[in-house]
């Protein structure tokens, strides 16, 4: 049973946020949602639709929170070469907060079939992964326009797949609960191939 307190919508959608951020789509029940929120199945399938429904509204919201924190300024016309490395440290702040081991809600729902099942929620993961290569590959193409370095078309994508990758692999590992040090050298390595196409004379 839900425990009784008072509680609006926008509490018992934050309350539902952490839930499924702790426990992901497919081992999250409605149980778990009345929990958590103070709310009945009744209440929550008025304000929130079905469990699919709730789920990929908050998969959306946690896209767009994750957007703003550790993208936005390397999605700039302008970002310099050093967006990325403040991104990376904002993802390591972030692994460091009290709520940081819960890793990044999308990263963790590609991994929950089920849940890739749904179209609408394959479709938030894969934009959302877009989002991240392609903020990363504007952070590239301005730096080169900056003569910053050089590198070819191909050689620009591959960077910035090699940057997504590392940025899904911090916050993995943080799910995972793996030392924040070696979570860090992650960063510090994808940071150092970067480091080593800076034009010297730049």
């Amino acid at each position: 049973m839900p425990r009784p307190r008072e509680h609006g919508k926008e509490d018992a959608f934050e309350d539902a946020f952490l839930l499924f951020m702790q426990k992901g789509y497919s081992q999250t029940s409605y149980a778990d949602l009345e929990e958590a929120t103070g709310q009945n199945k009744r209440q929550l399938v008025r304000d929130f639709g079905s469990k699919r429904t709730f789920f990929g509204t908050v998969l959306e919201e946690f896209a767009a929170r994750a957007g703003r924190l550790h993208l936005e300024r390397m999605e700039l016309a302008g970002a310099k070469l050093s967006d990325i490395r403040r991104c990376q440290n904002d993802v390591l702040r972030y692994i460091r907060s009290e709520t940081g081991w819960f890793g990044c809600l999308v990263c963790n729902t590609s991994r929950d079939l089920p849940a890739m099942a749904y179209p609408e929620v394959d479709a938030i993961v894969q934009g959302y992964l877009k989002r991240i290569e392609s903020a990363y590959w504007n952070c590239l193409s301005s730096a080169i326009a900056a003569n910053e370095i050089h590198l070819s078309k191909r050689d620009t994508i591959r960077t910035a797949r090699m940057l997504l990758g590392a940025h899904v692999a911090m916050l993995t590992l943080a799910r995972a609960r793996h030392g924040y040090e070696s979570i860090k050298d992650v960063a510090d390595s994808a940071w150092q191939s970067v480091q080593s196409l800076v034009t010297r004379d730049a």
